[in-house]
């Protein structure tokens, strides 16, 4: 034998210790979308759907066709079991067998191929791809999503076959890849499909492996399930092929001699995996197992991937499972070794003593039982019973204390404190593990036990047979079963019991014996008046229960009779309202037709205000997602350290996954339930040092300018990146074209395609513009049939007319879901907003939150009113009422909390916080890293994209 055999082995640790996955009691999700096939197969019609299995992602329509039936519980079972591996591929504990899922065994079971990516590059036909990418609408250079393709299945009907054949390519790809509805296909796949000899080059198996195995390791759950992206099937069948037990009772052979993938049916899996791989250890000594896949020569079992991560450990347990070798000992926690042997001894000691005491509880509890029924025979029999019971007592104590005495154990039982035994005998259930974990031996990584069926089998002496029997009952003790799944085995111990009482009292009286079974002979009447008050106490809950139930029907029914005629004074209500609506001719109750025709805004009186006024509370944030925001936080914290200038100080920035990710989980930067932008950037991230020099070199001439004596567009970039301690009180104070300088660089980035923001269902308010609107607004309170809104600015804003040169021409609530802007709010305090169309609601995002009351609040709401009504009044006027029905009621309104607001502390920066914050709704992303350390390098960054997007002749373009 080897000499490395005899020492630990250093392999892989378990991914998590054992029952406390991330994944354990979580509901398993999948991307797959075997669904749409149906609706694929009808618009491109049979003729192509026929064309397409010519080529190897025709795998998708034939696992389509086969049926094979999906069980998340065998696949959510592996994944809470894996092993802690460095590479692209995922190892699994079954038992105490190590299971190995690579590109390998992904390639035995799909038939695909594997091999590297060809270094040749490939470009598809311009003319034909970008005629079928204009079709599909996705921007030139990137994959398709499966949202993008949906919607070509019902206009591919007029398209030519070969278009059509196209889109049922990428259609199969998606499926494939089994990627989220809004994910994209990869690009350097997708482009195939316009040419056969590529698609029939290209490497699918590895392509679709790694996108399975990177969805494996970034597994995250989300409240009580968790998402798994990827070729789930594959899992799926790699179960039934590499354990014996899953295969024969769950694998259901459906097409013999098929590879892999089709070969196995498959069956919803009901059945307890704590069972099935109790009685598979029971019936075989082991877990049946195929650990991987085996190739002749070692090196032909490392895939080669680019760039990845050293992993020895595992190396090591190849390299043993390929040689066959015998492993003693194995590694069961970072740092430490222990030797099974002796673990599993002391296990079996520690239970043998815990058995014990419960047979001694036991029995206690069964002295006090007969005792108490054997009350009414104490005077005639009670000497001869009570001497009887110490003779068996006695006996039983004396066997057991010997039995303790040989385990080791020196205070017998009688003298060991109630409380300690308590603890001691209560062992079973305050160590009793979960189900889904029952079914794992004690040890913690994978042991290699093929080897063990070759050793000398030794015949067990009576001792150690007891001792095993003892072994048996504490482990169905400890899982909860012992009473089922031992009664055999109780009832031998009892002949076993009886024939050891027979020969300790074989000579007693048999007429004092006969009084004994006298008087135990009662014991069927007194169980027969136990069961008849049991009844009676059963009659009486039920009546209890009916009596409940009759008054929650009461209940309920007086709660429907209110809830019926609270709907009835609202249809009543709606009903006056649509009366009042159809007198005024469809027009917003908010507004008065004058005898000109026009539309102006009521302005509500000091009194209605009162009546209107609606504060939202701060919205309720999840566990997770408070978690998950902390994270972010203090990732971004820790690696944003910009200086003056705008570049990044701290030499960990540039993590090792581009933003918006962050970290090595993988967690995103974005705000929850927002999709990111392909073309996303970071809105703190350090300047680009070119737009930066760029604009140093225009200002550089002006160096020798004194302060406010430059020419204005010299003075508008100087008070931007001019450092604390400024050379005037205020002068780096940014001013309303400072504002409108930077909202002109978003609305400019907006009209990209592909767009920078979360949703090309957005706008931002002009800030010239907003201070025209407040200042009508006034008007309108101090004369209201003054101003009107059709045919005036409101209107062209509101249709995406204003700014004149950079007309969107997206129509708020039609074509605009959000609007973004900043707002004045009285001494020269500036504050973010973002307004919800749909949801009529407004918030306030305030960098400089005083104390908040009531009052403050209701102050705040007041420099709104501009926009909460005026805006609900638009509405009303530019919206058809069969589109959005016409209310008297304004925009709701919310100032976020602190909590979730970044706060200034510097006097002088409320506009630069506002616009980012601007500029960090729009992209969907979080706030962190605005803050007062990094604010001057945030004002060179803003200033540089002035200068790069707006060009020196701004202030010209905005009159």
């Amino acid at each position: 034998m080897d000499v490395s055999e005899d020492l630990a082995r250093d392999y892989p640790p378990r991914l998590y210790p054992e029952g406390a996955s991330i994944l354990e009691n979580k509901g398993i999700n999948t991307n797959c979308r075997m669904g749409d096939i149906p609706d694929l197969i009808e618009a491109i019609g049979n003729d192509v759907w026929d064309n397409l299995k010519m080529y190897h992602v025709r795998l998708i329509a034939r696992l389509a066709e086969s049926k094979l039936v999906w069980s998340g519980k065998t696949v959510h079972y592996l994944l809470c079991r894996q092993l802690r591996v460095h590479k692209k591929e995922m190892w699994s504990v079954v038992g105490d067998q190590a299971l190995r899922f690579s590109l390998i065994e992904f390639g035995e079971i799909t038939g695909l191929n594997t091999n590297s990516l060809s270094e040749e590059k490939f470009e598809p036909g311009l003319e034909n791809y970008k005629a079928l990418w204009e079709l599909l609408k996705v921007p030139l250079g990137c994959g398709p999503k499966l949202d993008e393709l949906r919607p070509a299945l019902l206009e591919c009907r007029i398209w030519t076959s070969d278009q059509r054949k196209w889109l049922g390519l990428l259609f199969l790809q998606a499926i494939l890849y089994g990627l989220h509805h809004n994910c994209r296909i990869p690009f350097e796949s997708a482009k195939r499909v316009f040419d056969d000899e590529a698609m029939m080059s290209y490497p699918w198996g590895r392509t679709a492996y790694e996108i399975l195995v990177d969805s494996i390791k970034l597994l995250n759950p989300q409240g009580g399930t968790y998402t798994l992206s990827g070729f789930k099937d594959v899992l799926l069948v790699w179960a039934y092929e590499s354990v014996t037990v899953f295969r024969e009772l769950f694998g259901r052979v459906v097409s013999p001699g098929e590879i892999p993938l089709f070969l196995w049916g498959g069956k919803r899996t009901r059945a307890s995996f704590a069972t099935t791989i109790a009685k598979e250890i029971n019936d075989h000594g082991t877990v049946r197992v195929r650990k991987m896949v085996m190739k002749e020569a070692l090196e032909d079992l490392f895939p080669q991937w680019i760039d990845e991560a050293d992993d020895p450990q595992l190396d090591n347990l190849i390299r043993d499972i390929h040689a066959d070798r015998f492993i003693r000992e194995v590694k069961i926690n970072e740092g430490e070794t222990a030797v099974v042997e002796k673990k599993e001894s002391a296990k079996e000691k520690g239970r043998s003593e815990a058995v014990l005491l419960n047979i001694v509880a036991n029995l206690e509890n069964l002295d006090r039982k007969f005792d108490s029924r054997l009350t009414e025979y104490d005077t005639k029999f009670g000497d001869f019973f009570r001497g009887l019971l110490d003779t068996i007592g006695d006996t039983v104590k004396a066997t057991v204390e010997e039995r303790l005495r040989d385990l080791g154990v020196v205070e017998p039982p009688s003298k060991i404190p109630i409380d300690k035994q308590s603890k001691d005998v209560m062992f079973s259930e305050e160590n009793r593990q979960p189900e889904s974990n029952s079914s794992q031996p004690a040890s913690k990584t994978p042991i290699d036990n093929q080897t063990k069926d070759n050793q000398p089998q030794k015949t067990p002496d009576k001792g150690q047979s007891d001792k095993n029997q003892a072994d048996d009952i504490a482990k169905a003790d400890a899982k909860g079963m012992g009473a089922k799944l031992n009664s055999k085995f109780v009832r031998d111990k009892g002949i076993e019991v009886k024939k050891n009482l027979d020969s300790e009292f074989g000579n007693a009286d048999a007429t004092n014996a006969d009084l004994v079974f006298d008087s135990l002979g009662n014991e069927a009447e007194l169980k027969k008046k136990s069961r008849q008050e049991e009844a009676e106490l059963k009659r009486k809950k039920r009546q209890e229960e009916a009596e409940l139930k009759k008054k929650q029907k009461k209940k309920e029914a007086e709660l429907k009779k209110k809830k019926k005629q609270e709907e009835a004074d609202l249809k009543k209500k709606k009903k006056q309202e649509e009366t009042d609506l159809n007198k005024d001719k469809n027009l917003s109750p908010a507004s008065k037709r004058t005898r000109s025709g026009t539309i102006r805004i009521k302005i509500l009186t000091e009194q209605s205000e009162a009546e209107t006024d609606e504060l939202l509370p701060e919205s309720d944030v999840e566990e997770d997602e408070r978690k998950r925001c902390g994270r972010i936080k203090e990732y971004r914290l820790k690696t944003i350290h910009l200086s003056p200038d705008g570049s990044q100080m701290s030499p960990e920035f540039g993590p090792s996954v581009p933003f918006l990710h962050i970290g090595d989980n993988v967690t995103t930067c974005m705000r929850k339930g927002f999709e990111p932008s392909p073309a996303i950037y970071d809105p703190v991230g350090p300047v680009d040092p070119v737009k930066r020099d760029n604009l140093l070199q225009h200002l550089k001439p002006h160096e020798e300018t004194p302060y406010v004596e430059a020419h204005e567009d010299i003075e508008f970039y100087r008070i931007f990146i001019t450092p604390r301690p400024w050379p005037i009180k205020e002068y780096g104070w940014l001013v309303e074209s400072h504002i409108t300088a930077y909202i002109r660089v978003l609305i400019r980035r907006s009209n990209q395609d592909p767009s920078l923001f979360w949703s090309k269902r957005i706008a931002f308010i002009d800030s010239w513009f907003l201070e025209y609107w407040i200042h009508d607004y006034r008007r309108m309170e101090a004369k209201p049939d003054a101003p009107k809104l059709k045919g005036s600015g409101f209107e062209e804003l509101a249709n995406g007319l204003i700014p004149k040169d950079l007309q969107t021409k997206l129509q708020w609530f039609t074509d605009v879901d959000h609007l973004y802007g900043v707002l004045n709010t009285g001494d020269n305090h500036w504050v973010e907003f973002h307004v919800d169309l749909r949801k009529e609601k407004i918030d306030c995002y305030n960098s400089i939150v005083g104390q908040v009351t009531r009052e403050s609040e209701l102050r705040m709401l007041n420099y709104f009113r501009p926009l909460t009504r005026v805006i609900s009044a638009m509405l009303n006027l530019l919206i058809p009422a069969n589109i959005r029905r016409p209310t008297n009621k304004e925009f709701a309104f919310r100032r976020r909390t602190r909590d979730i607001v970044p706060q200034n502390d510097l006097r002088g920066d409320c506009r630069v916080y506002a616009l980012k914050f601007v500029e960090c709704l729009a992209l969907g992303v979080a706030f962190d890293g605005i803050s007062d350390e990094n604010i001057q390098g945030l004002r060179m960054k803003m200033a540089a994209d002035i200068f790069a997007e707006g060009g020196c002749n701004f202030l010209e373009a905005l009159g």
